[in-house]
């Protein structure tokens, strides 16, 4: 049985193809204090229980420590209302990972600026190719198109049906 809400697609593009957009935000790399206030961003936007978010904490800390994973945050009044981390890989490749924006600040273009601003960035550090993934009815799938990547293929998760 395929779990509901587990089919995404992946998208990808060569760096020289995808869209380096202008945008209005100041985006900058988490700080450790910024960190906490996206990882709570992160938990609420994903719905991470209460025992779990220290371990997601901990996760993105963890990866920041090598330089493979960046986190960027947009403020507004010094507070953070979205963030996006860039997985940089050692063959060439930028993954956009996870993006979140809160609740009441959606719609203002946030999301698509991050995309942009990572797609630069990874330009800037030497990757080939920028990669993500997205659920197919999504305004992240819409995002990214604009941005430049190309739907490869989609991935399911299935669980065994007990018979």
């Amino acid at each position: 049985e395929r779990l509901k809400g587990w089919t995404h697609l992946q998208l990808a593009c060569g760096i020289e193809h995808a869209v380096h957009g202008q945008h209005a935000f100041d985006i900058e790399e988490a700080t450790p204090q910024s960190l906490l206030a996206f990882t709570a961003l992160h938990a609420s936007g994903f719905h991470t229980k209460p025992a779990q978010r220290a371990a997601s904490q901990a996760s993105f800390g963890d990866l920041q420590i090598d330089k493979a994973l960046t986190i960027y945050v947009i403020k507004e009044a010094g507070e953070v209302v979205a963030g996006a981390s860039m997985y940089l890989s050692s063959n060439g490749v930028a993954y956009l990972g996870t993006a979140v924006t809160q609740k009441g600040m959606r719609g203002r273009g946030f999301h698509a600026a991050l995309i942009t601003y990572r797609i630069a960035q990874a330009g800037k550090q030497g990757a080939l190719t920028v990669a993500a993934t997205a659920l197919a009815n999504s305004q992240s799938r819409r995002n990214l198109q604009r941005a430049g990547l190309k739907v490869s293929h989609s991935q399911s998760l299935y669980r065994l049906l007990e018979r």
